[in-house]
């Protein structure tokens, strides 16, 4: 089934760059229409979901 997202192999990006106090960070996103705030909102988004997933590891443990 094909996806309606663009492949990235040969595909344009878009990058974020984000000066950090530890440092440049850049994200990077396959839809070149998404807006900067539109990739920074699915990155703190994700961020959120990474930290509750590990508080359930440490919870939970892992096998």
């Amino acid at each position: 089934m094909p996806s309606s997202h663009p492949l990235p192999s040969g595909g344009a990006i878009r990058a974020v760059q984000v000066d950090e106090p530890e440092g440049l960070v850049v994200f990077f996103c396959t839809d070149p229409s998404a807006t900067v705030a539109d990739i920074l909102g699915l990155v703190a988004d994700r961020f959120g979901l990474e930290i509750a997933f590990r508080d359930v590891k440490e919870v939970v443990g892992t096998s």
